[in-house]
């Protein structure tokens, strides 16, 4: 288990992604940054190191959730909506 946030629940989240084989974490700087290891991923998700925001966990997995579905769209698993 490696320690990517100071914050448990963000920390958890990414550990489980890491875990699945289906993320790689990188450190640039300050920050760690989660990198999709698919061939057609373009993004990555930046890993707040010490959030000072209450909302912070909520905002990481909000921008996790627009990755995923942005992915999906790409692929053409799922239909943007009109």
């Amino acid at each position: 288990m490696s320690i990517f946030s100071n914050d448990k629940e963000i920390n958890s989240m990414c550990n489980q992604m890491v875990a699945s084989r289906r993320w790689q974490a990188i450190r640039h700087g300050k920050h760690f940054v989660l990198r999709h290891l698919s061939k057609n991923a373009a993004k990555s998700i930046i890993v707040p190191g010490t959030p000072g925001d209450l909302r912070a966990f909520a905002n990481f997995r909000r921008d996790y959730c627009r990755y995923i579905r942005e992915y999906l769209i790409q692929r053409g698993v799922v239909r943007p909506e009109n």
